[in-house]
């Protein structure tokens, strides 16, 4: 094996096979299928849906034990992958596997689609689903074709979401102003105007991908905001 150190007890004379990482070795299977998958990365790195399922499968089988202790070290020095590059091809393809699986079967009531693109074509399409829920990234698929058609992008994916999350805030405030509170009064409209304002300067943010905004500054003010509720 090649990445395995062989030593002999001194005891009983067994052959003791130790991997580099002081782990138990790849079996017979595990070394084919870590073959098959390694290849697979090395020859189709511009098909992300592949590539994503093979980094998968390496690392939650750890298939990389035998001579690297981290998976992030294993598709460095075998792709030049970056650990956040393999990351990404990974969540797309699980994106493209949640979306087959849920409407592949369901295929003969798409009729509808007839040309339009039923899955993601590329990978920026798909990581951005990753922006919605995981229950709901089907129907954000497909409520984004029915609104694009075969002009499907990144940034309509992005869009239909945008829309869902504004609708979603827009009914639980509705349905907040129908329920009396336990004082039967309304909230006052300006501090209502407000925090409405800033759930959608927050929705923005997290929409942008925290770039312009720093998830962790919205964090340390809405700490300070509930620290100085509790002492007033």
């Amino acid at each position: 094996m090649a990445d395995a150190e062989l030593l002999i007890d001194e005891e009983t004379g067994e052959e003791l096979i130790i991997t580099a990482t002081g782990e138990p070795p790849l079996s017979p299977l595990e070394e084919a299928e870590y073959e098959q998958d390694r290849e697979t990365v090395i020859n189709n790195l511009g098909t992300f849906v592949k590539v994503g399922l093979a980094l998968k499968r390496i690392k939650e089988k750890r298939f990389y034990r035998a001579k690297y202790t981290t998976f992030e070290a294993c598709v460095k020095d075998l792709f030049d992958l970056a650990s956040r590059r393999a990351q990404q091809m990974m969540q797309a393809a699980s994106v493209m596997a949640l979306l087959e699986s849920e409407m592949r079967p369901d295929a003969k009531d798409l009729s509808h689609y007839a040309g339009h693109p039923v899955l993601p074509k590329n990978e920026e399409q798909a990581r951005a689903l990753l922006r919605a829920p995981e229950e709901e990234r089907a129907a954000i698929w497909q409520k984004t074709v029915e609104k694009y058609g075969d002009k499907v992008t990144a940034k309509c994916v992005t869009n239909v979401i945008r829309d869902e999350i504004g609708a979603g805030l827009e009914e639980k405030r509705q349905k907040a102003k129908r329920e009396p509170s336990e004082e039967k009064k309304e909230p006052h409209k300006p501090f209502m105007d407000a925090f409405d304002e800033f759930w959608r300067q927050v929705n923005a943010a997290y929409m942008d991908d925290w770039k312009k905004v720093p998830k962790k500054d919205v964090v340390k003010r809405l700490e300070l905001i509930l620290d100085y509720i509790k002492n007033h």
